[in-house]
């Protein structure tokens, strides 16, 4: 009935009316929706307040004799600029604080009278006149002046107020910070009082003008008898005065990990998806965090350069054309026909350089043969249980994966279970290797293997617990700094080297070039669970990443394309 209603409504509110019949269509129309309780008093205020006002607008039309068409636009702006003016009946002075505009007040006077917005370019206030003002054509002496008459206004203020006077401006621009001067007669008025106090001027001037801080938090608000009312703060500006300044910890003490049940299973893509960055599953697995992120909506917008995302998707879609065996050159003409790249000879450019280091890439396959596999998963890892379903290229020699960054730890990690997987399946050989195929930029592919691993139980129930122990507290195994801790370690054998060049990952600088290395710790998740703390001198950091990531570094060989 509802809806039958509203369309039927929706169709005779777009035929113009006459102005005798336009307002009785809006009472109609206020008694097809509105039915009002006589007991609910605001109910009724408020539907009579509407129905007083639909009758002034009927009274104005009769007056207009105006027998055009007028639309149902017209007559709701009427109806909103009507309902927008206070009414009439409302008393100008009630209890409490009286808040209203600025209007004549010299015999009405105030034990307190606060005056908001004297900043300059507002007061006094600036109208511009009507199209139709014949005095703004032809003015004569006598004319009324809104600026003159807000002038008299504020020394009428002055008059009627009693106890106190508060009169404030905005003294801070909102854009640049700047400082913006007070409107000319509030100047005038601190200029009258420096005259008036002379040489004393400078000892009472603190007490007359008052900067106001911007932020509720501010220091400044919890100091001598000017107090705030933004309470939630005072336990910090405490905290502050006692001399803390050190950010506190997301967590304080690593917990055991939880029981589990050895019936509960758990999903394979979510445990690699944990391991690609475990403060975030901490945060959002476990702890249910809802964090806003910025993303940059560059949805229509014309792409300038290829960038490494735009590299990643560039490649990925040449590797499944390949994958499916569709012909690389038509997939190079449909990226190109999708506007994705730069214009012009820039994109044509990067299109073609990217699809050689494609073929290049693709010649250090084995046998440059690659298929992709859905591997059903159903096995168990020490005490935990895994299934579901895992998507695997396969090669010649066993799984596979490309892209254009070095691999990190979380990349070999995936690639490993992956293989270990396939081999307890018995779809491959137990001396089987996995492959990542590097296509950098400007340079020659390289084709780095995971060879077997020396001992796959024991990395495989180090992954477990890893997992397990990451369900109760944040994991410190970053993949970059994790992997460059693991890698150093595996070549020098120097703890000590392996933690500073963990370090140079995790904080970041300036590279060999002069480039600003983004450091890992500026990342979202891992500033909010690792806060306050220095992660690579974090004990469990070396602990953890000796365990997961320096058997795959042990095993890890790079074989550059001649």
């Amino acid at each position: 009935r509802l809806l039958r209603t509203l369309e039927r409504w929706r169709l005779r509110l777009q035929e113009s009316s006459t102005p005798a019949t336009g307002v009785e269509r809006l009472r109609q129309l206020l008694d097809a929706f509105f039915k009002v309780d006589a007991a609910d008093a605001a109910a009724a205020d408020a539907d009579s307040a509407i129905r007083d006002c639909l009758e002034s607008i009927d009274q104005q039309l009769v007056l207009a004799e105006s027998a055009s068409a007028i639309s149902f636009d017209v007559l709701v702006a009427a109806v909103e600029d009507a309902l927008a003016q206070p009414p009439r009946w409302q008393r100008f002075l009630g209890e409490g604080a009286t808040v209203c505009a600025l209007v004549p007040l010299r015999s009405v006077p105030f034990r307190v009278i606060a005056v908001l917005g004297l900043e300059h370019g507002a007061f006094p206030r600036r109208t511009p006149p009507a199209g139709f003002d014949l005095m703004a054509r032809s003015p004569r002496l006598g004319d009324r002046q809104p600026r003159t008459d807000d002038r008299q206004l504020l020394l009428d203020t002055l008059l009627a107020a009693r106890d106190h006077l508060h009169l404030s401006y905005i003294g801070i621009d909102a854009n640049g910070g700047g400082q913006r001067p007070p409107s000319p007669p509030l100047a005038e008025i601190i200029d009258c009082l420096r005259i008036s106090y002379a040489e004393r001027w400078e000892s009472v001037a603190n007490s007359i003008l008052q900067r106001h801080p911007l932020e509720p938090y501010a220091a400044e608000n919890f100091v001598g008898l000017r107090s705030s009312f933004a309470g939630q703060w005072w336990t910090a500006v405490q905290a502050e005065r006692a001399g803390w300044r050190a950010e506190k910890p997301f967590f304080s003490d690593r917990a055991d990990p939880p029981e589990r049940v050895d019936s509960e299973a758990v999903d394979v893509e979510r445990l690699l998806h944990f391991y690609r960055n475990p403060a975030r599953a901490f945060l959002v697995d476990v702890l249910r965090l809802s964090r806003a992120r910025w993303i940059e909506d560059r949805e229509g917008e014309e792409a300038q350069v290829v960038d490494r995302k735009a590299a990643r998707n560039l490649l990925q879609r040449l590797l499944d054309a390949h994958l499916r065996g569709t012909p690389i050159a038509d997939c190079v003409k449909r990226i190109a026909a999708e506007g994705q790249l730069p214009a012009g000879y820039a994109g044509r450019h990067a299109l073609d350089g990217w699809s050689e280091s494609f073929d290049a890439a693709i010649n250090l396959l084995p046998g440059a043969e690659a298929t992709r596999r859905i591997l059903p998963v159903d096995v168990q890892i020490a005490t935990l249980p895994l299934t579901g379903q895992l998507s695997v290229i396969m090669g010649k020699d066993g799984p596979l994966a490309m892209g254009v960054d070095e691999p990190n730890g979380a990349t070999l990690l995936a690639l490993a279970l992956a293989r270990e997987f396939l081999i307890q399946q018995g779809a491959i050989s137990a001396v089987a290797t996995a492959s990542y195929i590097e296509v950098p930029a400007g340079e020659a592919p390289r084709r780095h293997v995971v060879a077997p691993l020396s001992d796959a139980p024991a990395w495989l129930t180090s992954v477990a617990e890893g997992w397990q122990c990451g369900q109760s507290a944040p994991l410190p195994l970053p993949a970059r700094a994790g992997w460059a801790y693991a890698r150093t370690l595996d070549r020098s054998g120097d703890p000590q080297k392996a933690l500073s060049r963990a370090q140079e990952l995790w904080n970041g600088g300036e590279g060999s070039q002069g480039v600003h290395n983004r450091g890992e710790h500026s990342d979202a998740d891992f500033a909010i669970a690792f806060r306050g703390i220095d992660l690579p001198q974090l004990g469990a950091f070396s602990d953890w990443t000796t365990r997961i990531y320096s058997p795959l570094a042990a095993v890890l060989a790079t074989e550059r394309r001649k």
